[in-house]
């Protein structure tokens, strides 16, 4: 329901989780919840690492390592966009040569005038 706050879930057994327990971190919730009644550092490790990680640390850094894969997507889409415009750009002010058709099967126009050899030859 909006606007409560979730309850929290029982924690997992304490022999579950023992690299928790060596940084004085509570178990995580089997759930993957929100710890509730957890201290600042279980409420900071749940929003920054991943769900069913054996090591804290390495979650947090998995977790990174995720984001980055994601935005060097999103940046990798963004680039190729941007240099599509870009060279649409240079066409449409005539700083780079268009094509004369992108349809290879279309009938070839006849040659300009200035391309004709006066002399006939």
């Amino acid at each position: 329901m909006p606007g409560t706050v979730p309850t929290s879930s029982p924690p997992c057994a304490a022999t579950d989780f023992p690299r928790w327990a060596e940084l004085g971190l509570d178990d995580p919730l089997r759930d993957g919840g929100i710890p509730i009644d957890g201290q600042t550092a279980d409420v900071l490790l749940w929003a920054l690492g991943i769900r069913g990680a054996d090591d804290p640390v390495a979650s947090i850094f998995r977790a990174v390592s995720t984001d980055l894969h994601s935005l060097a997507h999103l940046l990798e889409s963004s680039a190729r966009r941007v240099d599509a415009g870009l060279l649409l750009l240079a066409r449409a002010d005539g700083r780079t040569p268009t094509p004369a058709t992108d349809d290879p099967d279309a009938p070839t126009a006849p040659p300009s005038r200035r391309n004709v050899d006066p002399a006939g030859a």
